[in-house]
């Protein structure tokens, strides 16, 4: 990395007017920056913030914040949440185009509004993916999300060193945050590599996620829009548990193999679920649904999708209501599986008047409309469902 710079940086902030812009010279500062006001820090050329294994490295606590450019790590664990950028009840904050590494969270919101983390690279160490297996057939409670703030940036001692992040948190870490953009980020080795609870009004847009426990896992909140990402080689790829008003649509869910998990797409007890015209391949399971219900004004419909090479293609449990449409199944081994019994009194498998497309259809369709002339019929649990 860059050679150790004596400039104090903390102080330069300090010091500088509200709505300033700080050029950080070139080198490596072992720092735990507070930024309390409207500033711009932008690195100029090769900047690393080391965190000395301790809390966080830098901390937005002021309105209208702008970091970018910066090589970011070594902070703390997960008893003081350290994040290599974390934003605390701010208003405004834009976190572009940093590179973060060797961290407990990359970058962490918590009460914030309005936040733009756009264009980063977050690379993780990885991690023991047992608790993913648990979690996703055990449910989860609002009590999952630790509330705390972690250590002061401002209490820790100058020249004082930790032991490191201990542990693998989540690459972007989001809690009671309102109006969040998510967009361009490159993300592996993490927990999840983006985490939402109690988020409202959030798009997660052209993410690209891999190696990682959940890509997108969104807890106890909504709406979230998730658009155009690519998830592939995680445990599971979008997870949804007790959200109102999801939309997913036109992103490419592959290759999430794991034994224990191994699912594209996850709807837990959702209200106002759109799942649009995604690639979803080669997954062990496409989509598993539970809890979902389609009510007069809230939808519950999965449409133009293409479910390819999957294990499974789509697993419902009885509680899944779902209006399947235009959908294409090709490849799978398995394109329905019913979890239990009862699951045909429930998904409507031509929503709107539209059905399916089979790769295996076995009907006909003697006046050539496009539309097979009798269902979609096949062996094993599907029967309990068309």
């Amino acid at each position: 990395g860059p050679p150790a710079a004596a400039l104090d940086l903390q102080r330069v902030i300090d010091e500088a007017p509200p709505g300033a812009t700080i050029e950080v010279p070139a080198g490596s500062y072992r720092v735990h920056l507070v930024v309390d006001k409207p500033l711009t820090l932008v690195a100029d050329g090769d900047v690393h913030l080391d965190g000395s294994g301790l809390g966080s490295v830098v901390t937005i606590t002021g309105d209208d914040v702008t970091v970018r450019g910066f090589d970011i790590g070594n902070t703390g664990g997960q008893v003081e949440v350290g994040s290599g950028i974390k934003i605390v009840e701010a208003d405004g904050a834009v976190i572009e185009g940093n590179r973060l590494s060797d961290f407990f969270h990359g970058i962490a919101s918590v009460g914030a509004t309005n936040v733009r983390v756009v264009d980063n690279v977050i690379e993780g160490s990885g991690l023991d993916g047992a608790e993913a297996v648990s979690h996703l057939s055990s449910g989860a409670t609002a009590g999952d999300t630790p509330v705390v703030l972690g250590t002061d940036p401002r209490a820790i001692a100058p020249g004082a060193s930790g032991a490191g992040p201990e542990g693998q948190g989540d690459g972007i870490y989001f809690w009671n945050t309102q109006a969040a953009t998510i967009a361009y980020n490159d993300i592996t080795g993490v927990r999840d590599g983006i985490y939402l609870s109690f988020v409202e009004d959030a798009l997660i847009d052209s993410n690209a996620i891999d190696s990682s426990r959940y890509a997108v896992h969104s807890m106890f909140g909504g709406p979230v829009t998730v658009f155009g990402n690519a998830a592939h080689e995680n445990l599971a790829g979008l997870v949804f548990m007790y959200t109102d008003g999801v939309l997913a649509g036109r992103n490419l869910i592959q290759d999430q193999r794991s034994a224990g998990t191994g699912v594209g797409v996850v709807l837990k007890d959702v209200e106002d679920v759109r799942i649009a015209e995604n690639v979803i391949a080669r997954n062990r399971i496409g989509l598993k649904a539970e809890g979902t219900h389609r009510q007069a004004e809230k939808e519950a419909v999965v449409l133009r999708n293409r479910f390819d090479s999957n294990d499974t293609a789509v697993s419902l449990y009885p509680s899944a209501d779902l209006g399947f449409g235009a959908n294409t199944f090709a490849g799978n081994l398995t394109d329905v599986h019913a979890d239990d019994r009862g699951v045909a009194r429930r998904n409507d498998w031509t929503y709107q008047g539209t059905g399916n497309h089979w790769a295996d259809y076995a009907g006909y369709d003697l006046d050539g409309d496009g539309v097979g002339d009798v269902p979609h019929a096949a062996s094993g649990s599907l029967q309990l469902i068309l």
